[in-house]
């Protein structure tokens, strides 16, 4: 993915992307914060998905965007769609708890972000939040 990434950046001639291979979870600060922090369907899968959320703000400068799109443990009436999504996503590595805490996560960012807004989609199973370092 970081290649065909590269390819993008180069061909666009994006001099200010910044391509980065590291374990979020373990990752030391780098010495520079970055304007934008994305993460699709990691949360679920990530054994310590908190730590990767404050790793990715700690990198984040002050107005910095956070986007992460993730599933989510299914509440109210559709909870009833719970296993079909965690039948389809253990797989990738997906579980009930890594759901629960995906889940928990998107209600931190609107905690602690401002302006964040998200949507939902799949029977709300799978959702989007975008947030601002305030």
């Amino acid at each position: 993915m970081l290649e065909q990434a590269q390819r993008m950046v180069d061909s666009n001639k994006w001099h200010n992307v910044t391509l980065l291979q590291t374990d979020v979870v373990e990752m030391q600060h780098l010495g520079k914060h970055f304007d934008a922090a994305v993460c699709t369907l990691g949360m679920s899968t990530i054994p310590n998905a908190e730590r990767a959320y404050e790793n990715m703000k700690l990198h984040l400068e002050k107005g910095g965007k956070m986007i992460i799109g993730d599933y989510q443990w299914i509440t109210g009436w559709r909870s009833f769609f719970n296993p079909v999504v965690l039948y389809f996503c253990r797989k990738f590595g997906g579980s009930a708890a890594n759901h629960k805490r995906s889940l928990a996560i998107f209600r931190q960012m609107h905690r602690e972000l401002k302006h964040t807004r998200d949507r939902q989609f799949f029977m709300h199973a799978y959702r989007y939040c975008i947030g601002e370092l305030d």
